[in-house]
């Protein structure tokens, strides 16, 4: 008996371990490390800021992680935990729906589409094909619009075979990076990042925007501890999840110092060129889109849940939930809207069709790590006045307060940076799809008070008919008696 407890331990240990990976490592990587506008050597211009910066990020994602092992046991009994959720929990229903709505309007149709993008991106990079600017534009346009459909409409109708793909995906997603963290070290390029003389930046404006792309690269990892509820041994998740975040951020760290020492420009696909054999790069470039493909759909796998767990959460003016295979629907359509307006009015503004979704995708991370710091600002709120029942967490209150304050420190002067930087086109975007949110927000405030008006009413409403037949049964009542 104690034999088959061990071995169930061992089990979900490893399980929410391996989920956990599964979650965090991604795309990120492939696309937000390199010397790109908004990328992060782009930005720090210095290979060794970016890696002290890959190690603050590592620390507030573990800080992070057990502090929302306490937020989440508040909704272990509940249907689901979702960030809209906590917030309706922690705070109330009104700032809940208006984390819905944005997770459903921006953040979500965001990731939808530069997953996409990357997608059609990395296969033209395998195919070596560099077709002109009006051919990309289609490319692009229909390609990306038919992957996202692929994925948004095949979760909503077959889900199991979502999740199939998803635990195959795992070692195709970890493979080219296995690959990827040796080979700097083994063939490291005589003009490498370090070596260059124009990487000796120490700005610090520079090192606090560049955190960004990081956060993107990270995203998402909050969710695995929604993980406890699937547990029977509640006790190994928070040491799972913390192995976990141990593990993926030195991971990442070593990953980079290869790649910088392998390349001048912080490109994982550079290194690969310039230390592997022709075939061998092609098969490791086939093996990054299926990675892309599987990280995408694993976005509309949790992605169809944003509108079905909100209506079910009572955050919408309908009473009637909306089932999961239509959540999934609308959340697609949302999402192919959102993707054909960036890379149009990227193209038509600034002739690049990757600027809006690519600097826009930092941009919304950042702000979702904003609803993540307001969100532990509340759960320590809590822990004094002790309004929501939660599963404390030791060590809760200094990893709590270190992710406040690193979040506050970098995401402020990051919001600031956008909207002080002249003509930016970001700003605007980002601007108007908040616009966007708050406009939803605001008619759906309005239409829950109003239903709620109305429901008080119609209760209170009698029959006159029904009314006066009681009346005249009573009479006859009294008269008999």
């Amino acid at each position: 008996m104690s034999r088959n407890r061990k071995h169930l331990k061992l089990f979900e240990f490893l399980t929410v371990f391996a989920t956990m990976i599964g979650i965090v490592v991604g795309v990120g990587i492939y696309s937000k490390n390199d010397l790109g506008k908004g990328h992060v050597l782009g930005i720090t211009q210095n290979p060794i800021m970016a890696i002290i910066l890959w190690v603050i990020v590592g620390i507030l994602g573990i800080a992070m992680i057990v502090t929302f092992m306490e937020i989440a046991s508040s909704t272990k009994k509940a249907k689901s935990g979702t960030l809209a959720n906590w917030f309706g929990h922690f705070v109330n229903r009104k700032t809940g729906s208006l984390v819905a709505i944005f997770n459903i309007l921006g953040y979500i149709p965001i990731i939808y589409s530069i997953l996409s993008y990357l997608i059609i991106d990395f296969i033209l990079i395998a195919l070596e094909v560099t077709p002109s600017t009006e051919v990309k534009l289609v490319i692009f346009l229909v390609g990306g619009v038919g992957i996202m459909s692929l994925f948004g409409i095949a979760n909503a109708f077959t889900r199991h075979s979502g999740k199939i793909i998803q635990i195959i995906g795992l070692g195709i997603k970890l493979f080219p990076l296995i690959i990827g963290l040796f080979l700097g070290f083994i063939h490291p390029a005589s003009d490498n990042s370090f070596n260059e003389s124009t990487m000796r930046s120490w700005h610090a404006k520079n090192f606090f925007i560049a955190i960004a792309p990081i956060l993107f690269s990270l995203d998402g990892f909050i969710y695995a501890a929604n993980l406890q509820k699937e547990v029977t041994n509640k006790q190994q998740v928070p040491k799972a999840l913390f192995c976990g975040m141990v593990f993926i951020i030195v991971f990442y760290v070593l990953l980079s110092i290869s790649i910088f020492l392998g390349t001048n420009d912080g490109s994982l696909f550079t290194l690969f060129t310039n230390t592997l054999a022709g075939w061998f790069t092609k098969v490791i470039y086939w093996l990054i889109v299926i990675s892309a493909l599987v990280s995408l759909n694993g976005m509309t796998l949790t992605g169809a849940h944003a509108i079905h767990a909100a209506s079910e959460d009572k955050f919408f003016f309908f009473q009637k939930a909306i089932s999961l295979k239509w959540s999934a629907i609308y959340q697609t359509i949302i999402g192919i809207v959102w993707y054909l307006i960036a890379v149009l009015v990227s193209y038509f503004a600034t002739g690049d069709l990757f600027y809006i979704i690519d600097q826009l995708s930092n941009a919304i991370t950042v702000l979702d790590f904003i609803f993540y710091g307001l969100l532990i600002l509340a759960a320590i709120v809590n822990r004094i006045r002790k309004k929501v029942p939660v599963d404390k967490t030791r060590m809760f209150w200094p990893f709590a307060i270190l992710s406040v304050v690193i979040l506050a420190t970098f995401t402020s002067y990051i919001i600031y940076s956008i909207f002080a930087e002249p003509g930016g086109i970001t700003r605007w975007f980002l601007l108007g799809t908040m616009m966007i949110v708050i406009i939803m927000w605001a008619i759906n405030e309005y239409l829950i008070k109003k239903t709620q008006k109305s429901e008080p009413e119609a209760s209170a409403k009698v029959d006159p008919t029904l009314l006066n037949s009681e009346l005249v049964k009573s009479q006859q009542t009294f008269e008999t008696v």
